[in-house]
């Protein structure tokens, strides 16, 4: 690139814009065709240009060009740069000549932001710069912008007109500048948009297409797109100063955009004591909710009192953060270490898309799993600790349902004294009468909802592994009561 040369006298600025009567030799013997084509009206502080132009010889006489050149001129100070010299071409007679120049404007020369011209001029016989007469209708010279960015020479944020989408630009492993999709709050840590339009635009400002460069948020997590979701649940809910109790706490990322932690760190305190228990390198997926747990023991030297668990990040060379909460989640979570233990490691979920208890527990794999229980069951192992539909069941306990034990050692007895009562199936829209067959195993038959009804309502629900389970010998291996 050469030297900028710059012109600062407004006279002469505005004398080479308007000089356009007089022809570059004689005659009129080379002009210029289809005037001057940039790649973009639009240029941010890194992006590149391409200029594109023609000159013609129409006279049929061999011609030569001194100091063929390409300048911008800045419409607000008049100043006119240097962009490229071709020195001296010759024509043949008749000859076309097209050229093309990929430049930097706006790093290389440093222009700010405002309106340009783009000019393409010569020096006369006499000496003076003179601008190229047209053909054709074409204009020696083509108008763009220089806008601002926000954020650094290494791209910038564009927001598209045609969908609600915001797009990071930046340059590829082979120069070319591609881009790919950020969410808001990565766009907001970048300094927000710089370059708006259509797909059409992005397109050609970024030539490398979708997803040729990185996401430049990868790694930055933040609170504002990094949650705790459904807040933290202690099993049991009042632990024991001299047994192990566990800490469940599931995160959301909520801006559809990966995220990782140096550490997370789970922080159980109050005036006297303190524990933590930290999990390093963790990364959350666009749009993924993790769950976490992490056991406490005596080991740990918490004694009886009020504590309070926080879920906090870090990052690497920054200060330890809270999570913020979603879903009236509380962060931190206030409970008591009490005299007496406990010891079974989960905790009790409670649905609130329909009226049913469940057990939360470890797998054999050490994955979280789920199995029913019911309301007697839940009471004895300390109450619910945590609520949510059956979607998030499934996320705090992806293993599935029946992946782990009841604690509750099997089905506890309901109130009848003949241990017969009324079921619903959650699998279909039946109702079984469960009874016992004259064997004394419990077997079951199907009844209606006139005949549910007169034997007091469903006392329990459940899928029809669920009734083959309580039921062990069968369909109609007892008869119906109605």
């Amino acid at each position: 690139m050469s030297n900028p040369i710059k012109i600062i006298t407004r006279t002469l600025f505005i004398a080479v814009l308007l000089f356009s009567t007089t022809n570059a030799y004689a005659n009129g013997v080379v002009r210029i065709s289809d005037g001057v084509d940039l790649s973009s009206t639009e240029l941010g502080i890194n992006d590149e240009i391409e200029i594109k132009f023609t000159l013609r010889e129409t006279e049929g006489t061999a011609a030569s060009v001194q100091n063929l050149r390409i300048w911008v001129g800045n419409l607000r100070t008049n100043e006119l740069t240097l962009i490229k010299d071709y020195g001296t071409v010759s024509f043949s007679a008749g000859e076309s000549k097209s050229f093309t120049h990929r430049a930097q404007p706006v790093l290389s020369v440093g222009l700010t932001e405002g309106i340009y011209l783009m000019l393409v001029d010569s020096t006369g016989d006499d000496g003076r710069r003179i601008n190229f007469d047209q053909i054709e209708g074409a204009r020696n010279r083509s108008r763009f912008n220089v806008i601002p960015s926000t954020f650094s020479a290494d791209g910038y944020v564009f927001s598209r007109t045609d969908r609600s989408e915001l797009r990071w630009v930046s340059r590829s492993s082979d120069g070319t500048f591609g881009h790919t999709w950020i969410g808001e709050q990565c766009a907001q840590l970048l300094g927000g948009v710089s370059v708006s339009g259509s797909w059409a635009i992005l397109q050609q400002r970024a030539p490398a297409g979708d997803q040729s460069v990185t996401n430049p948020c990868l790694g930055q997590a933040n609170t504002n797109s990094v949650k705790l979701d459904f807040g933290v649940a202690i099993s049991p809910a009042t632990p024991k100063d001299n047994e192990s109790f566990n800490v469940f706490f599931q995160l959301r990322e909520t801006e559809n955009t990966p995220q990782t932690f140096s550490t997370i760190k789970v922080i159980i305190l109050n005036a006297g004591n303190e524990a933590s228990s930290t999990f390093n390198n963790a990364s959350i997926g666009a749009g993924e909710g993790r769950g976490y747990g992490a056991t406490f023991n005596s080991d740990h030297g918490l004694q009886a009192g009020t504590y309070q668990v926080i879920v906090r990040y870090q990052l690497a060379n920054e200060s330890p953060m809270n999570f913020e909460a979603i879903n009236d989640a509380a962060n931190p979570k206030i409970f008591e270490i009490e005299n007496s233990a406990f010891g079974t490691e989960g905790y009790v979920f409670s649905r609130t898309d329909t009226a049913e208890l469940r057990w939360i527990g470890r797998t054999s794999s050490g994955e979280f799993g789920h199995i029913w229980i019911d309301q007697q069951c839940a009471d004895t192992l300390g109450g619910v600790s945590s609520s949510g539909d059956w979607r998030q069941l499934l996320s705090l306990a992806p293993a599935g349902d029946k992946a782990v034990s009841n604690p509750c050692n099997g089905v506890p007895p309901v109130s009848n004294a003949n241990e017969s009562y009324v079921f619903g199936r959650t699998d279909k829209s039946e109702l079984r009468w469960i009874g016992p067959t004259p064997s004394g195993e419990l077997g079951h038959t199907w009844i209606d909802q006139q005949c549910a009804d007169s034997l007091g309502g469903v006392s329990r629900n459940g899928d029809w592994s669920d009734l083959k389970e309580l039921a062990p010998a069968g369909d109609k291996s007892v008869d119906s009561p109605c």
